[in-house]
């Protein structure tokens, strides 16, 4: 994912999971976490629910087709720019 929403990412070397930073953003979690499941309709979950180390982060389950994968990216910056409206 590119800096078009605010967010830095290296794809995760020997994993399906990917961790990614929302902290740049300035956005509550639990604010686009409700952008996202229930305008957006995808499910990238919250870091935390995996231990204090996830916080501020998404985690997004790379173990899907491509064009999933690319449909939930799209919806997280959708999410992201409805969010920072």
């Amino acid at each position: 994912m590119n800096d078009e929403v605010g967010l830095n990412y290296e794809i995760p070397q020997a994993t399906y999971l990917s961790w990614i930073d929302i902290s740049p953003l300035d956005i509550p979690m639990n604010e686009l976490q409700e952008n996202l499941i229930k305008k957006q309709k995808v499910a990238i979950m919250d870091g935390k629910v995996y231990g204090n180390g996830g916080a501020n982060h998404l985690r997004l389950n790379l173990g899907a087709s491509r064009s999933k994968i690319i449909d939930g990216l799209q919806r997280l910056k959708a999410a992201v720019q409805n969010s920072k409206r």
